[in-house]
């Protein structure tokens, strides 16, 4: 569906976020009304998707990161482990998504509390 359309459906009622991969689809997704955020990936391999793209890397996504001028946040997204957390903070974004770290955790709560520690929130 395009992103227009689910602005358009949920406004006001849920968080929308769009992904991009690369610097010409973050020049586009600045003409976006509508959204929260921006996700930025995927910057590592991941298995959460069998269709994801290549990985950007800490290069890719500081290239990708260049193109923003918007003042929305950007959220990195795609193999991101409790190391990452500080390159991707340095990088310039504003969180994380990390579905397989907290999925694959024996310990939730103590996986938070060292993102936590890590991104300077304790």
């Amino acid at each position: 569906m395009p992103i227009a359309d689910v602005v358009k459906r949920i406004a006001g009622q849920m968080i929308v976020g769009l992904s991009v991969r690369n610097e010409t689809e973050m020049v586009a997704a600045q003409s976006v009304a509508g959204i929260d955020y921006l996700g930025v990936g995927p910057v590592f391999a991941t298995t959460t998707k069998v269709d994801a793209a290549a990985p950007l890397g800490l290069k890719g996504l500081a290239t990708t990161l260049s193109a923003n001028t918007t003042q929305l946040p950007i959220v990195a997204i795609g193999g991101i482990k409790l190391e990452d957390l500080l390159a991707l903070q340095r990088a310039g974004v504003d969180g994380v998504a990390v579905i397989s770290l907290l999925s694959e955790a024996r310990n939730v709560r103590a996986v938070i509390n060292d993102m936590k520690e890590k991104w300077g929130m304790l």
